[in-house]
């Protein structure tokens, strides 16, 4: 149970109020011990028996020292290696943290975490952070035993009995503080300091006998530069250390919101979208040297109430009082023994702002934050939040316009929400009026960029469509007949509503056709058509057979019909025909009839066989007739025919498809009759097929015939055969070249064929693929069937790719508001794409929200083609603001300029905060004028709205209306023999509160309520009737001004008889 007490006492660097230190002391057997020793009643207490097992023997422990993470180091020297150790109290073991050079007796760890080592040897540091030792050289003294740390000043106990002020800058050039003395044969081997508040510190030596069976222990006064004797300890304590003696002397309150600025508010970069954020940097630090009352932090002048509030995470030992609400109070817990500075701490960065509303109100949003300790004292800090309005440039806009459409103005494409005072991309027209036919079209793009928010920028395409021009032609008139076809190459409306690509004329008229694209571009042509009639005449003639008839510079003896062209009035033909009949002079009939008829021909009958002959007027012309007459007598006929299987033959309206003989009757051609006999063969059919494949083109000869497509080709036999030839074609080869057509500059490409059986490039190669740069190649393949077939390709090397560019640093020291943007592009394959420092690709050549520095930015083309750009933003010098140091303390109602300095000349926007008592709050030089204790902070704003900002803490002085003695004489003789405590009645009449205790913190004397100014109501002097020896007491009291304002004061008193 012990080793977890001493486990978590040295887990927590402060201890308030604790007399007792730790120590390492050896016995007779040389065995080490490690306890801890209680000065109010002088006992040592063994915690732990050292384990020294592991390290060669024997071991002699040097000194230790407690670091301010409350681990235990120690110096140890064994046979000839000399180290340093981490002693782990709970478990008893001990791990080497390194080596050192030389052998030391002297050791203590700093608020720094390093440790300090000194002997006759030198001084040497070991830090524990980096693991990193440095020898800072000899040393002009002989250390007796220990260091420590008093009021953040470094000590040594050095031979002959001296106290040593160490110089860290130079060991070598440090200062005897003092001497004192000590019994013969004693010397100082350990020195212990135990900081008990901000302002008090106490400092033990322990004090070993010659014959080392002794360690006494001594009270080491440096104020007074002397040492008193306290108790004896058994065994000699050969090193000392407590958990606190790193501490340094600091009697304040401080907040600092932002370690890492000049001054301890905190202002976050400017804010565009809420919610939660921390009130304070992760590492904001939070001190107080007096007992913390509490923290106040509230919400000046919320805008965005209910939805604007604080909140916190409390702990074990702090408190938070109204969560959610504009003001949280942080106070120690109930039930805590006590809240030191890291719980407030942690609970203070755990305040976070937050604000719901969406977006949040744009403006500065202040917490001011008040911490309130003992005995009036107090700090203040402020947290400036300032949110900035979202710039907002609105959505994307594509607008396709035709060519003969009006200007118009580009701004009248953003959004009606469109923050105005946006920046237009270089290509947009000064007067931002696009004309669709002096302007070139493109995209436009408008920036917002409030300097703090990310830039929000939309884009404006602008596309312009050509006409859909097209032309009918000239007004015309075509003579009628003529076909007149009107033709467009887009689809359009005619006259008449007609949807068509073509119309053809009728008529005389008006036609026009309109086209309207999927734009809604419209174009329309009109032609003007006049149609004139053709004239035709015509005139019948007609002569006698042997005669002649002349017209038109022709003669004709025959019947005709001939037509001629003659030009008409309207300039169209104008056609007349002629029609001529040449009727003959003579008449014949060659004709037979059967035996026993007759024909009548020209008024005679004729019914013997004969020729006969006359002279008649036919149509007025004088004509011979002639009548060849033959009388048929009955007629027969034989035939042998032959036919193949399935035919049949045909004799009148008979058929026959039997082998056989047949006879017929039938009538002459002269309407006689007439028998045949029939003889007919009927033939067998004989088939022969073949099948022939050729490569595709060739030509085939087959039975006399070329043959020069595929196909089933049969040729017959006199019927008795048919030979059939099924010829097939095997398509040629088409290979494909594949591979790339467009290359970037200076690249090759892998051309390829595949599956074939031999190849033939026309660089010379046989392979299936080749390397090749930019150039036009073929290949020749031949496949399985000896057919042949090629293709070529075209590879072209694209140009390299430039471009211009614009480009803004940021406006403020460290901003990101920078932007670059490229423009005429040229060269390469669009579509490109865009790369920024390697992150992910993009579409749009436009950078915004650049810092200052170097930027690569890639041109990537649409085949990979690259080229890269570095471009460099400059960094504008920091904009800085000093107020100065804060002034001393003023009379109250005095007034003091404020007057800042500012780093850089320019024109400046100014505003104080707080206002009060102020003679102005915008004004470059205010008159404060001070009634309380305040601190002003300024902010200052340039043309670009870069901010700076500091602040001046202005106190003033106040008489608190107490005062207590330092110093009195209980001796009797009647003066100053009380200790008791005085102050103006008109502002404290009552002491509530008043305590002495001695050096350890046992409580010696209390009194309450007791009344100021009366000797009667002090401390005597006494302890429980006895007098106290001559010596420095603590007091503490509390009580209340009578405007009710809590005062808890404490200090020493000198007690001297």
């Amino acid at each position: 149970m012990r080793f977890i007490i001493l486990y978590l006492l040295l887990s927590n660097c402060f201890i308030a109020n604790s007399q007792s230190f730790y120590y390492v002391r050896y016995d007779a057997a040389f065995d080490y011990y490690f306890g801890e020793f209680d000065v109010p009643s002088c006992q040592a207490t063994d915690i732990i028996k050292i384990n020294t097992a592991g390290f060669p023997q024997p071991v002699f422990f040097g000194d230790i020292a407690i670091s301010p993470s409350g681990e235990v180091y120690c110096f140890i020297s064994a046979f000839t290696s000399t180290f340093i150790v981490k002693l782990d109290v709970q478990n008893n073991t001990m791990s080497i943290v390194t080596n050192t050079p030389t052998n030391y007796n002297s050791m203590v760890c700093g608020a720094d975490n390093i440790l300090y080592l000194a002997s006759g040897f030198g001084f040497y540091t070991y830090d524990l952070n980096t693991n990193i030792g440095t020898d800072l050289g000899p040393v002009n003294f002989q250390p007796s035993g220990d260091l420590t740390f008093i009021n953040n000043q470094l000590y040594c106990t050095a031979i002959p009995n001296s106290l040593i002020q160490v110089n860290l800058a130079d060991p070598n050039q440090s200062t005897v503080l003092f001497n004192y003395s000590l019994p013969n044969t004693y010397s100082a081997w350990g020195v212990v300091s135990i900081v008990e508040s901000c302002d008090s510190t106490t400092t033990y030596i322990t004090v070993t006998s010659g014959d080392q069976q002794v360690t006494q222990i001594y009270l080491l006064d440096v104020q007074n530069q002397s040492v008193s004797l306290l108790c004896n300890s058994p065994g000699p304590i050969v090193g000392a250390a407590s958990t606190n003696e790193f501490i340094a002397s600091d009697c304040a309150v401080r907040l600092d919101l932002d370690p890492d600025s000049l001054t301890s508010d905190w202002s976050p970069t400017f804010l565009c979208e809420t919610d939660t954020i921390p009130i304070c940097d992760s590492m904001a630090t939070y001190y107080s040297g007096y007992l913390t009352d509490s923290i106040t932090l509230s919400i000046s002048l919320p805008i965005d109430t209910p939805i604007e509030f604080l909140t916190a995470t409390p702990n074990a030992s702090v408190n938070v009082l109204g969560q959610g609400s504009t003001k949280l109070t942080l106070i120690p817990a109930s039930g805590s023994s006590i809240s030191n500075n890291p719980d407030f701490q942690n609970v203070l960065r755990s305040v976070r702002w937050h604000d719901h509303a969406v977006p949040a109100t744009p403006g500065a949003h202040t917490i001011e934050i008040i911490a309130y300790a003992s005995s009036n004292h107090t700090d203040t800090a402020y947290s400036f939040i300032s949110v900035a309005p979202i710039p907002i440039a609105g959505r994307d806009t594509v607008v396709n316009i035709c060519i003969d459409a009006p200007s118009f103005d580009l701004s009248d494409m953003l959004d009606a929400n469109a923050t105005p005072g946006g920046i237009w991309s270089s290509n947009t027209p000064q007067d931002l009026t696009f004309s669709p036919q002096n302007n070139t079209p493109g995209t436009f793009y408008y920036v917002v960029d409030s300097g703090f928010c990310p830039p929000d920028s939309a884009s404006i395409g602008v596309e312009v469509s050509p006409l859909p021009f097209f032309s009918l032609g000239q007004d015309t008139s075509v003579c009628s007949g003529y076909l007149l076809s009107l033709t467009t190459p887009y689809l359009a409306i005619w006259q008449d509503g007609k949807n068509a690509f073509e119309y053809e004329v009728t008529q005389s008229g008006s036609y026009w056709a309109e086209v309207i694209d999927s734009i809604g571009c419209q174009f329309r042509d009109t032609i003007d058509i006049v149609i004139k009639p053709e004239i035709h005449t015509q005139s019948i003639e007609s002569l006698c057979s042997g005669q002649n008839y002349s017209w038109n510079g022709e003669t004709f003896n025959k019947d005709t019909v001939v037509c001629a062209v003659f030009a008409g009035t309207n300039d169209c033909d104008s056609t007349h025909c002629l029609t001529l009949t040449f009727l003959p002079t003579s008449i014949s009939l060659d004709t037979s009839i059967c035996s026993g008829n007759s024909i009548f021909w020209y008024g005679n009958n004729y019914n013997s066989s004969g020729i006969y002959t006359d002279t008649l007027m036919v149509n007025g012309c004088l004509t011979a007739a002639t009548l060849s007459l033959f009388i048929a007598p009955a007629d027969t006929s034989e035939i042998s025919a032959e036919i193949c299987n399935g035919d049949s033959y045909q004799i009148g309206n008979q058929s026959f498809n039997t082998s056989g003989q047949y006879f017929i009757q039938l009538s002459s051609s002269a309407g006689c009759d007439s028998i045949i006999q029939l003889d007919l063969s009927v033939n067998q059919p004989e088939f022969i097929s073949t099948s022939i494949d050729v490569c595709a083109g060739t030509i085939y000869n087959w039975e006399g015939q070329e043959l020069a497509a595929p196909g089933t080709y049969e040729k017959s036999y006199n019927c008795d055969s048919i030979v059939t030839l099924q010829l097939t074609w095997s398509s040629p080869p088409q290979p494909e070249i594949s591979g790339d057509t467009i290359i970037c500059p200076g690249d090759l490409t892998l051309l390829s064929v595949a599956n074939y059986s031999q190849y033939q490039w026309s660089t010379g190669q046989v392979t299936t693929d080749i390397d090749v740069s930019a150039g036009n190649y073929f290949v020749t393949v031949t496949d399985a069937n000896g057919c042949i077939g090629s293709d070529s390709i075209l590879i072209l090397e694209s140009d390299p790719i430039q471009a211009d560019w614009d480009q803004l640093s940021p406006v403020c020291h460290n901003g990101t508001d920078g932007l670059i943007e490229l423009n005429n592009i040229s060269g390469g394959n669009p579509p490109f794409s865009f790369q920024l420092n390697g992150n992910p690709k993009t579409n749009t050549p436009y950078f915004p929200n650049l810092a200052s520095g170097s930027w690569n930015i890639d041109i990537i083309d649409n085949i990979g083609c690259k080229s890269i750009f570095q471009l460099y933003l400059d960094n504008p010098p920091d904009l800085i603001v000093n107020l100065g140091t804060d002034p001393p303390p003023f009379e109250s109602n005095q007034t003091f300029p404020l007057i800042p300095q500012i780093n850089i000349p320019g024109t400046y926007s100014y505003s104080w905060i707080p206002q009060t008592g102020l003679s102005c709050y915008n004004c470059s030089e205010p008159i404060a004028t001070l009634t309380e204790e305040i601190t002003y902070i300024v902010l200052v704003t340039d043309e670009y709205n870069c901010i700076s900002k500091d602040s001046i803490t202005l106190k003033v002085k106040k008489n608190e209306g107490i005062y207590v003695p330092q110093i009195f004489s209980p001796n009797g003789d009647g003066l100053n023999d009380v200790f008791n405590v005085f102050t103006d009645l008109g502002i404290i009449n009552t002491i509530d509160l008043f305590r002495v205790y001695d050096r350890w913190g046992e409580l010696l004397f209390e009194r309450r309520a007791i009344r100021p100014n009366e000797e009667e109501s002090g401390w005597d002097g006494t302890i429980r009737g006895k007098k106290a020896l001559p010596g420095v007491y603590v007091w503490y009291l509390e009580t209340r001004q009578n405007d009710g304002t809590l005062l808890q004061k404490s200090g020493e008193i000198t007690l001297i008889r």
